[in-house]
Order: C-alpha cells, then structure tokens, then sequence
C-alpha cells in the first residue's frame, strides 16, 4: 500500500503473520526498514557461507521466511539500503552518523571479541 508519495507499506510476512517492512525512495535510491525480518545482513543476506541463508529462530514459517530474505537479498544487490531494527553494522555500511550504542560487531555476523569495549 502506497502511504503517500514514495513510501510504501509491504506485508512482509516472515518474523511475524502481520510482520511489515516501510519502504521510502530517496533520492540515493531505496531504503526499506524491514524491522525484525533481518537482524544480521552479512549473514542472512551476503551469503557468507554460499548457498545458506540463515533465518532467525523466531519465525511464523521458515519456508515464507526465506523467501522474503532472498527478495531481501536481490534489493540489496540493486543499491537498496537495508535497514534492519537490531544490526548495528547498517551505520558503518551506510555512514547513517551517530551510533545510539557502542555494541560492536563484526561483519562475519557474530559478536566481536572485544566486548564491553575498552575505554
């Protein structure tokens, strides 16, 4: 559903039966806020380990859930931004300015070894 101009509402079955991502164009191209649906880009969307996608445990159905993660890997492989609710890596990626936390990562999708960080 169109909202209004250039922002969409997508029934993105997946995390949840209601589950939904916000899509906006920009003039950088799309972003899509995809909520819960992605939480670890590098692993669920760039295929770190070729050929598996990995869903998060907490889905309505597995098999929906992957296909929405790979209509979600075919968005990012067109230049759109994904913008997951809990990935911190989006920041660094996209240059999207302050970090609201200091929760470190690594882009191989599991946490970094220096937690807390060292002051």
């Amino acid at each position: 559903m169109e909202l209004f101009s250039g922002i969409k509402c997508v029934l993105a079955i997946a995390h949840t039966g209601g589950h939904q991502h916000v899509e906006v164009q920009t003039d950088a191209g799309k972003a899509i806020m995809v909520g819960d649906n992605v939480y670890d880009i590098p692993m669920q969307l760039e295929e770190r380990i070729p050929g598996v996608i990995w869903p998060p445990t907490a889905s309505v159905n597995e098999e929906i859930y992957i296909r929405e993660l790979y209509k979600l890997k075919k968005e990012l492989q067109r230049g759109s931004l994904i913008l997951p609710s809990h990935a911190y890596e989006v920041f660094d990626r996209y240059k999207l300015g302050k970090k609201l936390s200091d929760k470190s990562r690594d882009y191989e999708g599991l946490p970094s070894m220096d937690w807390p960080p060292k002051k």
